[in-house]
């Protein structure tokens, strides 16, 4: 019987740690004067608490301009958006247990 509860409790464990991981976000990087997207750029994201500035996550636009990060804990983070040539942008979000649609991201060039 005791083998059997330390399995169950590492079953729900375990379910736990998995859908504590659900949160996300998303959008589109575009340019602010041409109103086209920026291709290349680099979004990451890391704890408002962490003044280390250690990314949680990293990732680059596409060819589109869209971006994608997911199996993110819920809490709150900065998302930042960086790339030559432009000024670097840098937002709170709050994540829950979705993916967040950050929409169309107008990004200033230097």
């Amino acid at each position: 019987m005791l083998k059997y509860s330390g399995f169950l409790l590492l079953f729900n464990l375990a379910v736990v740690i998995t859908s504590a991981q659900n949160a996300g976000i998303k959008g589109i990087v575009t340019d602010s004067n041409e109103r086209i997207p920026v291709t290349g750029a680099t979004v990451s994201i890391y704890l408002q608490k962490d003044s280390a500035k250690k990314y949680i996550l990293t990732t680059l636009t596409n060819v589109s301009g869209g971006f994608e990060l997911t199996g993110i804990a819920t809490g709150s983070y900065f998302f930042e958006i960086s790339s030559i040539g432009y000024q670097n942008l840098k937002r709170p979000v709050l994540l829950n247990d979705s993916i967040k649609d950050m929409g169309k991201r107008r990004y200033y060039s230097i």
